[in-house]
């Protein structure tokens, strides 16, 4: 016996056909394999400029981040009590609105933009 069957019993014509249906299952095999292939293969060239981007951010530290925001909040809040003290602005205790410290007014120009 052989990968064919019993080639003692099978004609020229039983052979031909059984390696053929081999090699036709081979083929397919390998056209499945080649378009995964050429999937993975782009997913990879599009990943790799992401990841090449993340590993030059600088690591990113929720604590930095906050004692950023904190220190921000905290000049601009001192800034306006020194404009308000000097009479610069006047502030109208009764207006919700002239007590609020819009939150773009509070980063610094140094500060890198953080996407979520």
């Amino acid at each position: 016996d052989d990968e064919f069957g019993d080639s003692s019993q099978q004609t020229f014509e039983d052979l031909c056909r059984a390696h053929l249906k081999k090699f036709a299952k081979s083929a397919e095999m390998y056209a499945k394999e080649t378009q995964l292939t050429k999937r993975v293969g782009a997913w990879q060239t599009g990943l790799a400029p992401l990841l090449e981007e993340q590993e030059e951010r600088p690591a990113f530290d929720i604590h930095d981040v906050g004692r950023d925001v904190l220190d921000a909040i905290e000049s601009t809040l001192t800034n306006v009590r020194k404009r308000t003290s000097t009479g610069e602005k006047k502030v109208d205790k009764s207006s919700s609105q002239s007590n609020r410290v819009g939150f773009s007014s509070i980063f610094a120009k140094d500060c890198e933009d953080y996407e979520v």
